[in-house]
């Protein structure tokens, strides 16, 4: 049978213990632990209880002598198993690590989070309200903040910008002092979320950097260029011009063209010219400056050419 031609296989056996001990059928494991010799782990018993497999944690517990380590605890709890995460609470001596709240906080287990802050001693990592706020679970932030010391970082408020968790960013901008940083802007100008945008900037003081428009230009978001350009305060630089010429974003790039702060340059021209977006190139070459930068460039290197070729 299968088992007599792969038993000598290097640690099949034993991995295939870890697998099948982790499944809710026990049938092929017990099969194995009676008539096969090949040594099995504590990551049997960790990826049982991960998996939230109750009946197989006791049979474990009374039959095996490996046990587990804080690896099933943080996975229980992690996934919501919390008749799991109970059962080895009160059957077992590892515990959990601080991966315990911070997995079943983002994964929006309420119920784990306040029974581990009750029962267990381990806490969280900031990464438990930061994770919560990403992925829009409201009540698991109000609990941690309520009941626990950690906080979060700029990571929670940017991350619900981010994943469009607006009721999420407006409670922390209400009631958590950490706000966010530049970066919040620049992805969410990059990602076109015009909403987003001007909730920062009307209820926010950080404002953004550069990068929110050559990433809103790069994208041809056309409202949110004209949105920090009018609103924001952003310039109309030659790299945001750059960014959208490369990626034929016509538009953007004659809005831009028509309010840029800076001299013309050769380069989006040349990005243009390089990915086939002609009638950009066209636009670009009807300006005199335009005409004279990118005639002064392509001189440049043909010379430069030449010098290296001589």
């Amino acid at each position: 049978m299968w088992h007599d031609k792969k038993h000598g296989s290097g640690d099949f056996c034993s991995r295939a213990k870890v697998f099948y001990g982790g499944e809710s059928d026990l049938s092929i494991f017990r099969w194995l632990n009676a008539n096969c010799d090949a040594p099995v782990s504590t990551e049997a018993m960790d990826l049982a209880a991960t998996n939230g497999h109750y009946d197989n944690l006791s049979w474990y517990h009374e039959n095996r002598f490996e046990g587990c380590t804080t690896a099933a605890m943080d996975g229980a709890a992690s996934n919501g198993y919390l008749k799991v995460v109970i059962w080895l609470n009160e059957n077992r001596s590892e515990g959990c690590t601080t991966a315990a709240m911070d997995g079943a906080a983002r994964n929006g287990y309420l119920e784990v989070v306040k029974w581990l802050n009750e029962k267990r001693t381990e806490g969280c990592t900031t990464a438990a309200m930061d994770n919560a706020a990403s992925n829009g679970h409201l009540e698991v932030v109000k609990s941690l903040h309520e009941n626990r010391t950690e906080g979060c970082t700029t990571a929670a408020l940017e991350g619900t910008v981010i994943n469009s968790r607006a009721k999420v960013a407006r409670w922390l901008n209400e009631n958590r002092s950490e706000g966010c940083t530049t970066a919040t802007m620049d992805k969410a100008a990059g990602l076109g979320y015009l909403g987003a945008v001007k909730w920062l900037n009307e209820n926010r003081s950080e404002g953004c950097s550069p990068a929110a428009m050559v990433n809103a230009a790069s994208k041809g978001f056309l409202d949110v260029v004209m949105y920090l350009l009018s609103k924001v305060d952003q310039p109309a630089t030659n790299a945001a011009i750059s960014a959208a010429a490369e990626n034929g974003h016509l538009l953007v790039v004659k809005y831009l063209h028509e309010n840029r702060s800076e001299p013309c340059g050769a380069d989006a021209i040349i990005r243009a010219k390089k990915n086939g977006h002609c009638r950009i190139v066209q636009l670009l070459l009807e300006h005199e400056g335009c005409r004279l930068a990118f005639k002064k460039e392509t001189s440049m290197r043909m010379v430069m050419y030449r010098l290296l070729c001589m």
